[in-house]
């Protein structure tokens, strides 16, 4: 399924199972459902049991740490600093 012109490029989740999985499968499930074909990250404590569930209700989850997130965020802001310094046009509006 592809996804809406007004969907993120990408969801992520920090969740929570330490009082059990319904509440943080019922965060994704609604993400999912809202924004169907949409990557979906997830940090915060996330146990076997929860990950088998999650990819139960999509295949678009993925499961990553806030450090992972950060430094692919960092890399964007470099890629993006560079392709800025070496197309001096990358920053101009049409």
């Amino acid at each position: 399924m592809s996804r809406a012109q007004d969907a993120p490029d990408a969801i992520y989740l920090n969740v929570c199972t330490v009082k059990g999985n319904a509440g943080a499968l019922k965060l994704l499930r609604t993400a999912s459902e809202r924004f169907p074909g949409t990557p979906l990250f997830i940090t915060g404590c996330a146990p076997k049991d929860f990950r088998e569930e999650a990819v139960k209700v999509t295949d678009k989850v993925v499961f990553t740490s806030l450090e992972e997130i950060s430094a692919s965020a960092d890399v964007k802001k470099q890629a993006a600093a560079t392709e800025s310094t070496l197309n001096p046009c990358a920053n101009r509006r049409s």
